[in-house]
């Protein structure tokens, strides 16, 4: 009886979502790498993609109840669902408005900040501040630490750039292992940047868990603090 329950589950279980998965992904990287596409274009077609390959999406109606107001139905018209790119293009807007509105001010904000702070040279006086502190000796665990900070207000890529030149040359001083010091930086800085908001990915689970922003931050920074630690050793 338990096999037959198990056998009939597993027939209807469908693999086709993770399919889409992971084809839209690798839409994504090849549009990136390959076509030289801008990551905003790429992830906004990677969502129409994802909308044509899912089909029977429900219909959409849209109705305007004031200025600047409208107010999205959902239905199933043959009207509504005859044109599967529009209907798709229509879903991957709405998903990206819905999202823009939940995390689009604080990623805003977090931008700011890091804009402020590389523009006034704060970020560069925080890595040579540590470097002070620490001694050239534990060179690596202070791009360690730098990366790990700098990249919860700041966008990785940018944090990247700034510590490779001073990684480089730390490298030249101390002879120690350049690779070493880049995956100690890039590491740490990357854990962060995926697990602690207000960078945009946590930032939207957060808001799609519906938790609160501080208690995000403190469980993703705490979430952090191993992994980034076993990326030096």
């Amino acid at each position: 009886m338990t096999h037959s329950l198990l056998a009939q589950t597993a027939d209807s279980i469908s693999y086709w979502p993770l399919g889409i998965l992971a084809i839209s992904v690798i839409f994504i990287v090849f549009s990136i790498i390959k076509l030289k596409l801008h990551p905003f274009l790429a992830l906004i077609f990677a969502a129409v993609l994802t909308g044509l390959l899912t089909g029977d999406l429900p219909g959409m109606s849209t109705e305007n109840v004031g200025l600047f107001k409208n107010r999205v139905a959902l239905n199933d018209t043959p009207e509504d669902t005859s044109n599967d790119m529009l209907l798709a293009l229509k879903w991957s807007l709405l998903g990206f408005g819905n999202t823009a509105a939940g995390i689009g001010f604080v990623v805003a904000l977090a931008a700011i900040i890091g804009t402020c702070m590389l523009g006034s040279g704060a970020a560069d006086r925080v890595v040579r501040a540590l470097m002070n502190l620490c001694g050239e000796k534990h060179a690596g665990f202070v791009l360690l630490l730098s990366g790990f900070l700098l990249s919860i207000p700041v966008f990785f890529d940018t944090v990247f750039f700034l510590l490779i030149p001073l990684a480089r040359a730390l490298s030249l001083r101390t002879g120690k292992s350049y690779t070493l010091y880049v995956i100690a930086m890039a590491g740490a800085g990357a854990i962060t940047h995926s697990m602690v908001p207000p960078t945009p990915g946590p930032l939207m689970i957060a808001a799609g868990l519906q938790l609160d922003l501080g208690v995000a931050m403190m469980a993703g920074l705490f979430a952090s603090i191993l992994p980034a630690l076993l990326v030096l050793y």
